[in-house]
């Protein structure tokens, strides 16, 4: 059985090695052997699935800490650099890069073409509207720790 700590550790270091080929499949075998329905090609709606089916509601919560606490820690620092900068171009780098970020965080396999969609449409009215994006991350964390939920069978409602 796997600890809460080093699933934690396992999940916060997927952060920054996600790109790196070899550590994905790496950190997918360590999720094969918490649950049998990992797709090979998963996202963070997946993990936050393995956190849940594992740990329950805490669990949710922990998994969340662990993958989201660095991208929030950064739209809180965007946001204060839109709001610092008297500079539009740099302003609108800033929103560009943090939407991309968000879009790419977020995602999901191509069998969650409809999220993906609805993801995708909220982030750019966001960047056009001008929306703050630690609100904008935040909203999109409960959106897919509820996806995540509901995907386990939970209600909603």
């Amino acid at each position: 059985m796997v600890s809460k700590f080093s699933l934690f550790m396992a999940t916060a270091q997927y952060n920054f090695l996600r790109f790196i080929p070899g550590k994905k499949q790496q950190f997918f075998e360590y999720l094969e052997e918490l649950s049998e329905n990992v797709q090979t090609d998963f996202f963070c709606q997946d993990i936050l699935e393995v956190w849940l089916e594992n740990f329950g509601i805490g669990g949710l919560v922990l998994g969340s800490a662990a993958l989201f606490s660095i991208g929030f820690i950064l739209m809180i620092a965007a946001d204060i650099i839109i709001w610092r900068t008297g500079s539009t171009v740099v302003t609108s780098l800033v929103r560009i890069c943090s939407g991309l970020y968000c879009f790419e965080k977020f995602r999901g396999s191509s069998k969650r073409g409809i999220q993906d969609f609805l993801i995708l449409l909220y982030i750019g009215t966001c960047l056009l509207s001008g929306f703050h994006w630690a609100v904008t991350i935040l909203f999109l964390i409960v959106f897919i720790n509820g996806a995540a939920y509901a995907a386990r069978g939970g209600r909603l409602c």
